[in-house]
């Protein structure tokens, strides 16, 4: 649970979050996201059918993700955006963290086509494919994913969750197709691939229902502590 507090109503989910307010209007399905501080709207959208189904779900998402934004911007020094940055240059990470949470939907419910056509234009993939399959053998579950490059490089991984299926993705790009695709050229096959890890390997953070920025913070502070009385 990353929220703080929710209330629910008929018409409308209100929650608050680490340095931000979401309301939730359930008859037009649109979202809003006010600074804690200010008060002030800093984000709107009309939101899909997913999100209408389950709006407590994905306003978590949204809080998570702006927990885990905190601790990448900060040098896991904070959880709330709101003390790194100011009101008016939020809204652009909230807008990304949307998109970000919408395309995490895709993946829970098995619309792996909607999520890898779209990754795949984005980031100028030849092939992009994750596939939900049965191990004849065991009985056992898994998912595999395929991704190649136009330049005839792929990489193929599988796991037996989501979140971790991200995250063998975002590495062996990292350490094993940049390499192969590497190009000195600003927006280059190596810049997008880097682009496409990176959103991976956030979307392997929120997926992962054992990853909580939180714990990450109370660990890291700890750390910091001990490292001080040494």
């Amino acid at each position: 649970m990353h929220l703080l507090e929710s209330v629910c109503s008929e018409r409308s989910l209100c929650a608050r979050g680490t340095g931000f307010y979401y309301h939730f209007d359930k008859t037009d399905h649109t979202l809003q996201i006010y600074c804690e501080i200010s008060e002030q709207l800093i984000y709107e959208a009309m939101c899909s059918k997913f999100v209408s189904l389950n709006p407590q779900a994905f306003i978590e998402k949204l809080e998570k993700l702006a927990q885990i934004k905190a601790l990448v911007l900060s040098n896991n020094q904070t959880i709330n955006l709101n003390d790194i940055l100011a009101c008016d240059r939020l809204h652009g990470i909230l807008e990304n963290n949307t998109s970000i949470a919408n395309k995490s939907n895709y993946l829970q419910n098995h619309h792996f086509k909607k999520f890898t056509c779209f990754l795949k234009e984005k980031h100028g993939l030849e092939e992009f494919q994750i596939k939900s399959l049965c191990c004849a053998k065991s009985g056992t579950s898994y998912f595999r994913a395929l991704l190649k490059t136009f330049k005839g490089n792929e990489i193929t991984v599988r796991d037996i969750t989501l979140s971790g299926l991200t995250r063998k993705i975002s590495e062996a790009i990292t350490y094993d197709l940049i390499a192969r695709e590497f190009s000195f050229s600003i927006g280059g096959p190596a810049d997008n691939l880097l682009i496409l890890s990176t959103k991976l390997k956030l979307l392997s953070r929120l997926l992962d229902p054992y990853f909580y920025p939180e714990k990450m913070l109370l660990l890291y502070t700890q750390s910091e502590e001990n490292q001080g009385l040494s």
